[in-house]
């Protein structure tokens, strides 16, 4: 779920997501939710990154928030790498996501009706999360205890 969690950049939105998948999933069903911690996030924050996707698409990410502020406000500008290694602008975009620690997400999840279950930093070897780890795989059970 990584990027459908604060994309809107409100509380209420998200706890109406968390409230809405316990409704589609069974009772003892899991959810596993993907976050950059928002910690972490401010530890390692960069004002400027550029991401390269399959098909000669570029993103060029611009930060405009502080680091550590739970709204995260950026702009993104698209680019296709041309055969010369120019980039041709395709789009530019604001965005503004709502980045959540590991305990925020947890707090938002319980008030949904959602059970903490466990928190890895990898789902390839199951390794906890520290806290040091850029990624947080959190999992929650559906139903009672």
């Amino acid at each position: 779920m990584d990027n459908s969690i604060g994309v809107t950049g409100r509380d209420e939105d998200d706890l109406r997501l968390f409230r809405d998948l316990a409704t589609l999933v069974a009772g003892g069903g899991i959810l596993i939710v993907e976050i950059g911690d928002r910690v972490n996030v401010a530890k390692h924050y960069q004002w400027t990154m550029i991401q390269e996707f399959p098909d000669n698409l570029v993103r060029v990410w611009r930060c405009l928030s502080p680091p550590g502020s739970p709204i995260h406000e950026a702009e993104w500008r698209f680019y296709r790498k041309q055969p010369d290694r120019s980039l041709q602008h395709l789009l530019t975009t604001k965005v503004k996501v709502r980045h959540y620690s590991t305990t925020e997400l947890r707090r938002l999840a319980r008030n949904a009706g959602w059970r903490y279950s466990s928190c890895y930093g990898s789902l390839e070897d199951l390794r906890r999360f520290t806290g040091r780890d850029h990624r947080a795989f959190l999992v929650f059970a559906n139903g009672e205890d």
